[in-house]
């Protein structure tokens, strides 16, 4: 005696009808999930319904007898349910992160400039001046310095040392370490009085004035002597006094000079800042970068996740459109944004202290050069996590040599066959062993065979009109190719 069908797989709202070869019969479902009604039919739950996967079981009994007459499998999938919840997650998710992404997006970066100051300075012969760089727009300070003459050191210690003489002039150059190709210059003028203006740089807040003093080399201050300064629209000078009667359009950097009428190799500038360092314009301030930098972290991260999702949406629909999306899968697709995000930040942060290479002439504080970094590494984050790894086992080399470390998982053993029974009357080959996969495949005295996977001790599988009753070679191979040695089943008549 058999039911028919033998098993089954359904989701949320189909029936199937199950028929008994003895007639009519009284049906039963182990667990209760769904309905079965008096003649057979059994209607599963919605699909909103069924969140894990169920294998119910089903009985029937002989009329009026009560004999057992077989059993059935039915497996409610919950895989409607999942790829419905990913599918609105993953359009929310993309539409939250993608307003995100413009609601937080950061300035474009500063271009950084450096300059040299005093820019220009008088200085004796065998005199000494230190010069100091500034870096705008950049947190590495670091310079190196030359001269076309005399001697500097790393400091910055300028000596007009022999055989410089009065009336030589000397152009002081500093070039930031990390890149040869931003520079700044000043000019040094031999003269046996020498002459700079204190102080050699400033900052104003429009309207306002800023006193400059000039001094000679033994810090006496000078007088009489002629001051200009290189924007006269924006400012003016008396007497070293410079001032600004209105703000100007845009922050400027302008040159204070003085020069001695009585001989104009004597001179000397200074640098002022109007409007610098305000937060807005210019020069940032620290708490304006930090700003600025939390600002991109996070685009960072929103970017991260957002490859991360486009990565797992495309493997999502892969496994839906062929029918082999697994609900024991869902916890990778909602994480995948999380493990995006993570690993693009890690990266992120290799690339802004150079220990991951850009593109020649590209800023890691440019948000479009952090975008797009942080997209690609969420798009292919396995593969970055894999070089990430090659790159750590090349830089630190171990060896474990610990004794009680576990041993690393060993190869599936291949499926063994224990029975196998078939009748010409069910049309159907119950299968029992260890070790069976889902998507094995059997062959029965050659031919491959129609298999319905029941479990990993048992497989069924149909029979066809082409089969005799009698003894059948059994083999049952499973999807990584391993298979049983061949077992001598039977067929009934």
């Amino acid at each position: 005696m058999a039911i028919q069908p033998a098993s089954i797989t359904l989701v949320g709202g189909d029936s199937c009808t199950f028929t008994c070869d003895t007639g009519p019969a009284d049906w039963t479902i182990v667990p209760q999930r769904g309905t079965m009604s008096p003649n057979g039919v059994y209607s599963a739950p919605q699909k909103w319904e069924i969140w894990f996967s169920t294998t119910i079981t089903v009985q029937a009994r002989t009329q009026p007898e009560g004999e057992l007459c077989g059993t059935a499998s039915i497996l409610l999938s919950a895989a409607p349910a999942w790829i419905a919840s990913l599918a609105a997650f993953f359009v929310v998710l993309l539409v939250l992160l993608c307003a995100s992404v413009y609601a937080v997006w950061p300035p474009p970066a500063e271009s950084p400039w450096l300059d040299v100051d005093p820019p220009v300075v008088a200085v004796a012969p065998k005199g000494s001046l230190t010069f100091n760089a500034t870096l705008w727009h950049a947190r590495d300070q670091g310079v190196t310095w030359s001269a076309t003459g005399g001697l500097i050191m790393p400091n910055g210690l300028f000596t007009a040392a022999d055989p410089l003489k009065k009336g030589d002039r000397v152009v002081v150059t500093a070039a930031r370490s990390s890149d040869h190709t931003l520079t700044g210059t000043a000019l040094v003028i031999v003269n046996d009085a020498g002459l700079r203006i204190e102080p050699a740089k400033a900052l104003l807040r429009s309207p306002g004035s800023q006193p400059f003093q000039a001094v000679d080399s033994s810090d006496k201050p000078v007088a009489k002597l002629n001051w200009s300064v290189s924007d006269p629209q924006d400012a003016k000078v008396d007497n070293g006094v410079v001032t600004v009667s209105a703000k100007p359009a845009q922050p400027k950097r302008v040159v204070v000079t003085a020069t001695d009428p009585a001989d104009t190799q004597r001179q000397a500038s200074a640098l002022l800042y109007i409007d610098l360092g305000d937060g807005q314009a210019g020069v940032s301030t620290p708490a304006v970068e930090l700003k600025r930098d939390r600002k991109l972290i996070l685009l960072v991260m929103l970017l991260g996740a957002l490859g991360a999702l486009l990565a797992a949406s495309r493997s999502l629909a892969n496994f839906v459109g062929n029918k082999t999306f697994a609900p024991c899968w869902s916890l990778y697709y909602l994480f995948r944004p999380l493990f995006g995000a993570g690993v693009a930040v890690i990266v992120f942060f290799g690339y802004r202290i150079g220990a991951i290479s850009g593109w020649k002439d590209v800023t890691p504080a440019d948000p479009f050069a952090a975008s797009f970094i942080a997209g690609i590494v969420g798009l292919f984050a396995d593969r970055v996590l894999q070089k990430l790894q090659d790159v750590i086992n090349a830089l630190f080399p171990t060896t474990d040599g610990r004794g009680n470390k576990l041993s690393p998982p060993t190869a599936p053993a291949p499926p063994s066959v224990t029975s196998a029974q078939g009748s010409l009357t069910s049309m159907q080959m119950t299968v029992k062993g260890h070790g069976f996969v889902s998507g094995a495949a059997i062959t029965l005295n050659g031919q491959t065979r129609q298999v319905t996977f029941v479990g990993v001790t048992e497989l069924r599988v149909a029979l066809t009109g082409a089969d005799r009753a009698g003894p059948v070679k059994v083999i049952v191979t499973n999807p990584d190719k391993q298979a049983s040695a061949a077992f001598d089943g039977d067929i009934q008549a």
